[in-house]
């Protein structure tokens, strides 16, 4: 449970829609403040995980670091890890900071995120690209 978050980094550092989307078990459920989606297959995720990648590329994403994590077993096999991420640009200065919560269960071996809250990504890229235009 604990190295989970570290191995889904790598595939988000290659920004690898696919490999990111291999992760999660459909339907899966990212909750906002904003408003809430449900992805019912990895072909409408993989989409959906892509068009965010462009604005990631588009600030010259370097990687992403882990700031925070902390992680509780639930119960029946559902866990949850909460992950504060800090998005490096390719000069090492930081794009945004946000926080994440994955839900997830060990299926086959492996965590299969089955639910995400997105407690303040969307927010945060707001601003960046509020300052971006100024």
């Amino acid at each position: 449970m604990n190295n989970f978050v570290s191995t889904y980094a790598e595939d988000f550092n290659r920004l690898d829609a696919n490999g990111i989307s291999s992760w999660y078990e459909f339907p899966l459920s990212v909750l906002t403040p904003q408003g809430n989606s449900i992805f019912n297959s990895a072909e409408d995720f993989t989409h959906s995980v892509e068009k965010l990648l462009e604005v990631y590329r588009s600030f010259k994403f370097s990687h992403a670091e882990i700031v925070k994590e902390s992680s509780s077993k639930g119960l029946h096999g559902l866990n949850q890890v909460d992950v504060v991420w800090r998005l490096i640009d390719q000069q090492g200065e930081t794009i945004i900071e946000f926080d994440i919560s994955y839900l997830f269960k060990e299926k086959e071996g492996r965590a299969r995120l089955c639910g995400v809250v997105s407690h303040n990504e969307f927010t945060e890229w707001q601003k960046k690209l509020k300052l971006a235009k100024s």
